[in-house]
């Protein structure tokens, strides 16, 4: 090559796909750097401010609305599980103000979508972020016309099909995965005394309703059971008499309906863990000699039971647990959101691999 002959430097040309990632990736940085920008112009770490973020908190607490919807609870025997709702993290990420909730979807393929959530707190620089693996399949009893993955049979003898989701199933999992992620990590960043206070007026407008009209307000949560296609006859089913209920049944109720609404629990599942309740069923009853005849019905095993087995086999592996839960296509962060059928398969597949 002769010496004077100039070099010519040929750009790389990047496809559509590259230019749209880049410009995605452009955006999102300036979303952020935005919102930075705003947290420094609008702080909230002054005293002041703080006790403001408190009193927009305790004032949504004091409406019948927002009370009525902010907490759930889940029967457990003689305890419960309760906790906060979406619609209530979402209240307090407002009024606690400059935090940046960030979704992104960081792998897919045909079997299975991989999202990641971030809350941050844009003050103190704090983010929680937490990963869940969302199964592209689900479990019907009845496949129709579906794609038939795999089966297996339930804990009453039936065959429940796995079959591949629709789209429109996808995107409705993702979406509640990503708000229970999401709910879970702004709760994380709100300071403990706020919480606390919110829940204690919370109870106290609760209570404040049920004493000045007890009747109406028992009407409410039914009305509310009505709008997710349960009748009082299906109340009933859960130990309560509709004609006779207590002030602390009507806010028990109340409890179970936000968490049937929020996703927490089925129906099916509190039905279950009455029974178990009314019959002392925590563990199945020992099997007899005396025993004999038709094989009977293997006893239902209860929640926590099944949970406490599931974390003593998966105590020296926890990838293993993690691991079974996918198979069910379910959350693979939690056995808090899987069904009893779903853990009864979780168990069943530890117990195999052991």
């Amino acid at each position: 090559m002769n010496e004077d002959t100039p070099l010519t430097v040929v750009p790389i040309q990047q496809t559509g796909i590259e230019l749209a990632a880049t410009a995605q990736a452009a955006a999102a940085k300036a979303r952020i750097e935005a919102a930075y920008i705003v947290a420094i112009k609008y702080p909230r770490h002054t005293a002041e401010m703080v006790e403001h973020a408190r009193a927009g908190v305790l004032a949504a607490c004091r409406d019948s609305v927002f009370a009525g919807q902010a907490r759930y609870e889940i029967p457990f025997g003689d305890s419960k599980a309760s906790g906060w709702t979406i619609r209530a993290a979402e209240e307090f990420a407002r009024c606690w103000g400059n935090m940046h909730i960030q979704k992104e979807t960081i792998y897919e393929d045909e079997l299975v979508r991989r999202i990641s959530i971030t809350v941050t707190d844009l003050e103190s620089n704090l983010s929680y972020t937490s990963d869940t693996s969302i199964s592209k399949a689900i479990e019907r009893k009845h496949p129709k016309d579906r794609e038939i993955l795999s089966e297996r049979e339930n804990t009453q003898g039936k065959k429940v099909f796995t079959v591949k989701a629709t789209e429109g199933e996808v995107l409705q999992k993702d979406g509640a995965f990503a708000s229970r992620h999401i709910r879970n990590n702004i709760i994380r960043l709100i300071p403990s005394h706020i919480l606390k206070a919110a829940e204690m007026e919370v109870r106290k407008t609760l209570k404040s309703e049920i004493d000045r009209n007890p009747l109406a307000a028992k009407r409410k949560v039914i009305d509310g059971f009505l709008g997710l296609g349960l009748t009082p006859f299906d109340i009933e089913q859960l130990g309560f008499a509709i004609d006779h209920m207590t002030d602390a049944e009507i806010e028990r109720l109340r409890g179970m309906y936000q968490a049937l609404k929020d996703g927490a629990v089925t129906y099916q599942e509190l039905l279950d863990l009455h029974r178990q309740e009314a019959e002392g069923e925590d563990d199945p009853p020992p099997e007899t000699p005396l025993d004999k005849g038709p094989a009977s019905k293997k006893p239902r095993r209860s929640r926590k039971v099944l949970i406490d087995k599931i974390n003593a086999l998966g105590e020296d592996d926890p990838g293993a647990v993690l691991d079974a839960i996918m198979t069910t296509g379910q959350d693979g962060a939690s056995l808090d959101y899987l069904t009893l059928d779903e853990l009864e398969a979780v168990l069943s597949t530890l117990e195999v691999g052991m």
